[in-house]
Parts: C-alpha cells; sequence; structure tokens
C-alpha cells in the first residue's frame, strides 16, 4: 500500500484528495502528519496520463485546508493533462525523441526517489524531509545517484 499520495497517483493514474492534513484518515496519517509540521495544509495530486497510462503526477499543495478558499479542481487537472501532452510528444516544435524518453526517464525516477523517501520515512519513523537528507547521504557514501539507490531501497528496504 502506497503511503505517498503522490507516489499512489503516479503509479495508478488516480486522483488523490486529502483536503485538510490536519484530519487526514489513516491511511495519509504519517504523511499528513509530516506534511502539516512542515506547514502544509492540504493536497490534490492529479495524474498525469495519457490514453489512460499513467505517466507521473501534478501535486498541488496548500497552506490552508483545501475547502478555504474556493479552488478550481479542472484547472489543475488540465494541467495535468497539458504536462502529459507536451512529455509525449515527439520530433514536434524540435523536440526529439531522445528528450522525450529523458523527460520520461525523469519522472520515473522521481516516482521512484519519493517512494524510497516514502519507504525510509515510515521504516525509520521520520519526516519526509529527513528521510530525503538520509536517501542523498546514504547516495554519496554508496558512490551512486540518488535515483539508483532509490531503486536499491524499493526494491529491498532494508538497503536503506
Amino acid at each position: 500500500m502506497h503511503r505517498n499520495p503522490v507516489v499512489l497517483s503516479a503509479l495508478t493514474g488516480s486522483v488523490v484528495l486529502i483536503d485538510d492534513f490536519e484530519i487526514a484518515g489513516p491511511r495519509w496519517h504519517a504523511f499528513a502528519q509530516s506534511a502539516a509540521r512542515s506547514g502544509v495544509g492540504a493536497c490534490r495530486v492529479f495524474p498525469l496520463r495519457l490514453v489512460e497510462r499513467p505517466l507521473g503526477a501534478l501535486a498541488v499543495f496548500t497552506t490552508d485546508p483545501w475547502n478555504s478558499h474556493p479552488r478550481d479542481n479542472a484547472f489543475s487537472q488540465s494541467l495535468a493533462d497539458l504536462a502529459a501532452i507536451a512529455l509525449s510528444m515527439s520530433d514536434v516544435d524540435g523536440r526529439s525523441e531522445a528528450e522525450t524518453v529523458a523527460a520520461q526517464h525523469v519522472l520515473a525516477s522521481c516516482a521512484t526517489i519519493e517512494q524510497a523517501c516514502g519507504v525510509i520515512a515510515e521504516l525509520d519513523q521520520v519526516d519526509i524531509y529527513s528521510a530525503m537528507k538520509a536517501l542523498a547521504a546514504r547516495a554519496q557514501a554508496r558512490g551512486m545517484t540518488v535515483a539508483r539507490n532509490a531503486e536499491h531501497v524499493v526494491e529491498d528496504p532494508e538497503f536503506r
């Protein structure tokens, strides 16, 4: 079960709504606590999809509960849809296939890094910021990229 709403949305193509981190349900409890400590009040995560295939996610965070001000979900999903289209285009406006593949690789790496941070945060009982710092420090100590280190952590959480 995914404990990070951004990873869940990126992998499944689903919209994730957490309207108020102060009263988030048990599924998002650890993520919500960390976010609230960082001054974040709510989030909505919109999938980047192309022909129903998830490519990533666009997370919109607010400092207050989501419904405390009028906010347009359709606008955010439209931005996510436009980002998915831009990432999927090849040879349009000078964009090469290699650039498209590179952009997709970056998105996949970001999702893996976020998932690894969630694993570290959950297992080591630290906030997401501390988990990211630990992931980066361990990658440097091992002489590998953060993305590669994250892949190892996701494959085997004991590698953290």
